[in-house]
């Protein structure tokens, strides 16, 4: 029974790395840009700009009001690992230029429809509590451009 035992430890923790491996080449194999926008009616519109270059990526957040201000600023930076078109990524999130940075991991789907037009589902999505109290629901799909 223990040697029996140590066999099924033994094959979880290979298919675990094998998992990993695979993640990591796909991911050491990408090199690619997209650009996301959505927007919300009478209260304005928000951007996102991923680069992905061989296993680093950065991400860029940006929400802004009717009067095209600024009212949130998001950056991440750090690594991913790439399932075809799943991406996982481990990164430290950063609010504006000065402000705290703190660790997240998010995921998300990013299929490319042809050479140039692309879209972004998530469901790490929420709400958005504007300066007026009102929530603003999140699109979960954002669609825009692939830059390759």
């Amino acid at each position: 029974m223990n040697k029996l035992a140590g066999k099924i430890i033994t094959g979880i923790v290979l298919a675990l790395l094998f998992i990993v491996l695979f993640g990591l080449a796909s991911a050491l194999l990408t090199k690619s840009s997209y650009h996301f926008s959505s927007q919300y009616d009478g209260y304005g519109k928000e951007t996102l700009k991923i680069t992905y270059n061989r296993g680093r990526m950065k991400m860029q957040f940006i929400g802004k009001d009717t009067k095209d201000a600024i009212i949130i600023s998001k950056q991440f930076f750090g690594f991913f690992l790439r399932f075809g078109s799943h991406y996982y990524l481990y990164a430290t999130e950063q609010d504006g230029a000065e402000k705290h940075q703190s660790f997240t991991v998010r995921s998300f789907y990013i299929n490319n429809v042809n050479k140039s037009d692309a879209f972004l589902i998530s469901d790490q999505r929420g709400v958005f509590v504007a300066k007026n109290g009102k929530l603003i629901h999140l699109n979960s799909v954002l669609i825009g451009t692939s830059g390759s």
